[in-house]
């Protein structure tokens, strides 16, 4: 455990030994009002009780540092360190210490392991990758199951980098590992397949590798398994047989809804697309009900009404889910909804009732994230008549009472771009009467505006001209 030492300089362990020794004895200064001459001269108890201290710590300071500095004796004094008292209880600890983990390296990493699973129970990646970290490199320990355990902590903690990475080796092309992995490959080539509708040699080389994978795959639940070969024969060209596969698998499994409401929609029917959307719907509407707690139903009935269009019903979803759970991934998932909200009701034409909603909902939870600044500043910075419909919007919600200091921010907003900053000072004004927290908020907001008006000199100007004055 020492050896490290021998390869420090002399000078540097002298340093550190008379570091250690100065620092003790300097602590003896607290609980002495005398010089130190004049301890020997002390009387009564409490000069005798401050006397004994003293010396009990000089000598726990030689007893530390002694044992570090005499590894760099030479000569006699080598020798003699060798035969000390403090090399000898040294060695006595350090060969202790090294048999105690010898003999029970199993137990202490079976105890990290145990510290992993209950830190992924509890949705703490963070804590989950560093307990990880005390067995990951043990070869005999660290088995297949055990790295899949450590990939999904690295997801938790957002290492998804790290993560693919451990699945990428626990799924070889050329060798058998862990069919989760495999799984995890398969779905990854199948995202990939989704995106190469126009490479036909590419596609070809991807849906040989997915099939490969696909067919090593286990230890995940059948009917995701069963939705993977269905696409597979979509993408071979069977597409009566995997309509039919799909339809299956769906009425056996209420889950599967989306998938296959997607399947129906690249094949171009429409209504029966939307006929089995409701009804998955309705079913896990009445799994939901009986089950409030189950979170896979959950996010499937959310995404259910997000493929719907039935986006203020999929909030209500997301946040009696919250209410419920209230943990990171509840929260992640929320945020992600009201990304792809705004970005749907960005596209045209434009719905500015849903981008004024979102607007306050996505500052209020998820502000200083880049894409929220984007997602934000795309939304103000359009042409006048989109800023004037915008801004009839957040009037109508300032009727309606939606989260009023931010639709009096956003309004503000609005007159300042338009060139009446008289009517967006007062908005301000309203903006920090209800939420005086707000104002590191806006100086960031408006700091953003400005950098992404740049090709718009006159909304640049009048963002510029508004901020100095306020």
């Amino acid at each position: 455990m020492l050896k490290f030492l021998t390869k420090l300089p002399v000078r540097v362990i002298a340093w550190l030994s008379d570091a250690i020794e100065i620092s003790l004895r300097n602590i003896a200064r607290l609980f002495r009002p005398v010089e130190a001459d004049d301890f020997s001269n002390a009387k009564g108890l409490q000069g005798r009780a401050k006397s004994t201290f003293l010396r009990l710590l000089q000598l726990t300071a030689q007893l530390l540092s002694y044992p570090i500095a005499g590894l760099f004796f030479r000569g006699e004094r080598r020798r003699t360190y060798f035969w000390s008292l403090p090399f000898l209880l040294m060695s006595m600890a350090v060969l202790s210490i090294w048999m105690i983990v010898a003999f029970n390296k199993e137990r202490i990493y079976n105890r990290y392991l145990a510290r992993v699973q209950n830190a992924y129970s509890k949705q703490n990646g963070n804590l989950g990758v560093r307990y990880s970290l005390r067995w990951i490199n043990d070869q005999d320990f660290s088995n297949l199951d055990r790295k899949f355990l450590v990939s999904l902590v690295q997801m938790q903690a957002g290492e998804d980098k790290a993560a693919e990475s451990m699945l990428g080796h626990l799924s070889p092309e050329d060798a058998t590992g862990l069919g989760v992995a495999h799984f995890w490959r398969a779905s990854r080539y199948a995202s990939e397949l989704e995106k190469s509708e126009s490479d036909l040699q590419n596609r070809n080389d991807l849906l040989e590798r997915f099939r490969w994978h696909l067919g090593k795959a286990s230890g995940v639940n059948q009917n995701q398994v069963d939705a993977l070969k269905a696409m597979e024969l979509y993408w071979s060209g069977n597409q009566t047989e995997a309509l039919d596969a799909y339809r299956s698998l769906w009425e056996r499994n209420p889950y599967e809804g989306p998938g296959f409401a997607s399947l129906l929609k690249k094949m171009g029917k429409e209504q029966d697309r939307t006929e089995v959307l409701q009804s998955s719907a309705q079913l896990l509407s009445n799994l939901l009900r009986s089950d409030p707690w189950n979170r896979n139903a959950r996010s499937q009935l959310a995404g259910v009404y997000e493929s719907l269009g039935q986006w203020s019903q999929a909030e209500v979803v997301l946040i009696e889910g919250f209410q419920i759970s209230r943990d990171r991934q509840t929260g992640l998932a929320y945020q992600s909804f009201l990304e792809r909200r705004i970005r749907s009701a960005l596209t045209e034409p434009k719905n500015v009732r849903e981008i004024s909603y979102c607007l306050a909902r996505i500052t209020r939870t998820q502000w200083g994230n880049a894409s929220t600044n984007e997602l934000v500043c795309e939304s103000l910075l359009g042409t006048n008549q989109d800023v004037e419909q915008l801004q009839n919007a957040l009037n109508q919600w300032l009727v309606e009472g939606l989260d009023l200091p931010l639709v009096h921010l956003y309004l503000a907003l609005c007159k300042v771009i338009l060139g009446d900053s008289k009517a967006g000072d007062w908005h301000l004004q309203q903006a920090y009467r209800y939420d005086a927290s707000l104002r590191k908020t806006v100086d960031e907001l408006v700091d953003q505006l400005i950098a992404s008006s740049a090709q718009e000199p006159e909304y640049h100007q009048r963002l510029s001209a508004w901020r100095d004055s306020n």
